[in-house]
């Protein structure tokens, strides 16, 4: 049974007329409205949380890497991935005597760089 459905039967059991059926179904979409933009709140505001969670993370591995090396490329240069689809590399960086291949973003390569994983 559909919520339509449930309603519609819970007015004719009381003997509603169709003014606040129609009152009673305004009432639950503004509700539901209000819950569902509470949800886009708490799920937007969980995303935030991870992207700062994120770079907290890639700062703390920056910071306990020996010798590092990071440096923002004043010329981009053009790089081909495996898969044959390009990028311009904006950084290069190396650190305990391991150059990290380049990436699309800076968040990107440290991202690599924290997993092991090639870009």
């Amino acid at each position: 049974m559909s919520a339509e459905d449930k309603l519609r039967e819970i007015a004719a059991l009381n003997g509603w007329s169709d003014e606040l059926l129609e009152q009673v179904r305004t009432l639950f979409a503004v509700e539901c409205n209000a819950a569902f933009d509470h949800g886009l709140y708490v799920e937007r505001n969980a995303w935030g949380r991870r992207g700062v969670e994120a770079d907290a993370a890639r700062y703390r591995w920056l910071k306990a890497q020996k010798g590092l090396d990071l440096r923002s490329e004043r010329e981009t240069s053009k790089w081909t991935r495996p898969d044959g689809s390009v990028f311009y590399a904006t950084h290069s960086m190396a650190a305990g005597g391991t150059q990290f291949p380049p990436a699309e973003s800076l968040d990107a390569m440290i991202d690599y760089a924290m997993t092991g994983a090639q870009p």
